[in-house]
């Protein structure tokens, strides 16, 4: 029985190349059948002119697994990591229809408990999936999250954190994730990034937004204001040369008395924690790289 390893070059890189359009992750996992498939899938996911999978949404979904949070992949996010992180990409999207109606607030808050839209990620349920997820090596950790046919990686991702209390009023701080190492976001960075303890405000933590194609044109004017604006042009700049520039906007609040938390359950006791910390290094607004202390302690 001829076997597909023993395809000439071309028609095997071409089924492939087809298997990227109809089911990417089963051309990832190919990766560890053999040196050649993961030589060849790594020569595939490098190519910019690949036509584009198309968009996720619940109907992709297992009914059994409907939790009523519908969603559209957006269209510069890769496909197969917004299938599996989509609650990273959009944390408060993780909520059912009755938590969504339990919630006072003005709008959809996670505050109380950082950690729900990991907890609630499709291959969290398992103890066998979060096993191949969390390794190191996992193939995840080092895609792009830009998806591949449409936008080339981001090279630069800048992190302001935001936040409101009483007591010191509306707060802001800046830092930039160090990309030295790899030069581009990968999955595995920003998903590190989000657990890091000088990026988010702990159960504090009230949600956050990665805005794409963006990049922080005033720090001074950011001072200034207090706050992040997404649509001040004296702010950010949103030209053509910040398209590999991303922000990731964290917003902070004070946990309230009548959050609903206990209501949001979730199937297991998994906590989710940075996988490669050494990797994860941040800069100020002059390029010099800044440890935790330099964070604001009353902002956790």
């Amino acid at each position: 029985m001829a076997r597909l390893s023993d395809l000439p070059a071309e028609l095997f890189d071409a089924i492939l190349e087809h298997l990227y359009i109809v089911d990417l992750w089963t051309l990832l996992l190919s990766q560890s059948t053999s040196r050649r498939f993961r030589r060849v899938v790594q020569l595939i996911l490098s190519r910019s002119n690949l036509p584009y999978t198309e968009q996720v949404t619940d109907e992709d979904e297992d009914d059994d697994d409907d939790d009523g949070s519908s969603y559209w992949c957006s269209y510069d996010i890769n496909v197969m990591l917004w299938r599996n992180f989509n609650y990273i990409f959009r944390p408060t999207s993780c909520f059912t229809v009755e938590e969504i109606e339990q919630q006072n607030n003005y709008y959809l808050t996670i505050v109380g408990n950082r950690a729900l839209s990991f907890q609630r990620l499709r291959w969290v349920k398992e103890d066998h999936s979060r096993q191949a997820y969390l390794r190191p090596e996992a193939s995840w950790r080092h895609l792009t999250i830009a998806r591949p046919c449409q936008k080339k990686p981001f090279t630069r991702l800048e992190i302001i954190r935001s936040y409101t209390s009483d007591e010191h009023g509306d707060e802001v701080e800046y830092l930039r994730l160090d990309l030295l190492d790899q030069g581009i976001l990968t999955m595995g960075l920003l998903y590190d990034t989000l657990l890091s303890d000088m990026v988010h405000f702990g159960n504090n933590t009230g949600g956050w937004v990665l805005h794409r194609g963006v990049r922080l044109r005033n720090y001074d004017l950011l001072l200034e204001y207090e706050c992040f604006v997404i649509n001040d042009d004296e702010l950010l700049d949103l030209g053509p040369d910040s398209q590999q520039c991303a922000i990731l906007h964290i917003e902070g609040a004070a946990v309230e008395a009548d959050t609903e938390v206990e209501s949001w359950t979730v199937n297991h006791d998994w906590t989710p924690s940075m996988i490669e910390p050494d990797r994860i290094r941040f800069l100020n607004w002059d390029g010099e790289h800044v440890s935790e202390s330099t964070i604001k302690t009353h902002l956790q």
